[in-house]
């Protein structure tokens, strides 16, 4: 196993979807490799069960995430996922709200 963590921005919005196993939260984080002209941005795929938490995972709002690294590729694209993640909201929040608390938010 490859464990990672990752801070970055939601590039959009998180979603809720369902699959075999329930409902799931789905969302990317988009982390610049590099500074200036020579950086680009790195999109990792984050999926978990907190869909609780799809009120506070907005995209442009700051994250970290930690878990188990995972690529795959498709059409000659690599596609990169952190399964079983530890998520951390980074910076204020809107309107005072707090998120909820659960094993998978740090």
């Amino acid at each position: 196993m490859i464990s990672i963590t990752v801070v970055g921005k939601l590039y959009r919005d998180s979603e809720i979807k369902t699959g075999g196993n329930g409902d799931y939260l789905t969302f990317s984080v988009g982390v610049r490799d590099a500074y200036g002209d020579l950086g680009r941005m790195m999109y990792f795929d984050v999926n978990t069960n907190q869909t609780s938490l799809s009120d506070f995972l907005k995209a442009t709002k700051e994250v970290a995430v930690s878990g188990e690294l995972k690529s795959r590729e498709y059409d000659g694209k690599i596609y990169l996922s952190i399964r079983k993640p530890s998520i951390k909201l980074l910076g204020g929040n809107e309107a005072n709200t707090k998120p909820p608390q659960g094993d998978a938010v740090m």
